[in-house]
């Protein structure tokens, strides 16, 4: 693997639909010479991206995570989301990666799950991406499918909000 790579865990959001789009981790590859680890899989969960990743080696400087989404949306309570997130940080961190997580946008009667998401990325030195930067993709009608995944608008947009967080990580490597 070479400095130039990022491995990224995600849902829906950054899997995409296979409909034909061209996902923001692909159209970040291109524009911007990145090899890509991509471990993200629709429907996942904390819990399911950390069984999915069990087996891997992720060998990229920089570990992009969008989870949570279905956590938060599904029958995932609180507690669990925070034993779930919990050990699939324990699985990546590592003291020479960088890692970056989405904060998630929540809804009513949810705060429970972006305090966790705080807290934790504060115990293991995660970056979050935060959810305004998040909601200022999704919200824009053409930016999504459905309001929550990703048109080839959105898809453009989250490449170039991701990029925008991690390019210092890339400073001088080629």
């Amino acid at each position: 693997v070479s400095k130039r790579s990022i491995a990224i865990i995600g849902d829906s959001v950054t899997a995409g639909l296979d409909d034909g789009t061209i996902t923001w981790p692909n159209l970040m590859s291109k524009e911007n010479q990145l090899e890509i680890e991509d471990y993200s899989h629709v429907g996942e969960t904390a819990a399911s991206a950390d069984k999915r990743i069990e087996d891997q080696r992720i060998d990229s400087p920089v570990l992009i995570i969008e989870i949570g989404g279905n956590d938060l949306l599904g029958s995932t309570s609180a507690e669990k989301f925070e034993n779930d997130l919990r050990k699939l940080l324990e699985r990546v961190c590592d003291s020479d990666r960088q890692i970056v997580m989405f904060e998630l946008p929540l809804p009513p009667f949810r705060n429970a799950y972006g305090a966790i998401q705080r807290r934790l990325a504060n115990e293991f030195h995660v970056r979050l991406i935060p959810k305004r930067k998040f909601l200022s993709i999704l919200l824009p009608e053409e930016s999504t499918l459905d309001s929550i995944h990703l048109s080839q608008t959105g898809q453009k947009r989250m490449a170039e909000v991701v990029w925008g967080v991690i390019q210092s990580a890339f400073v001088g490597s080629k």
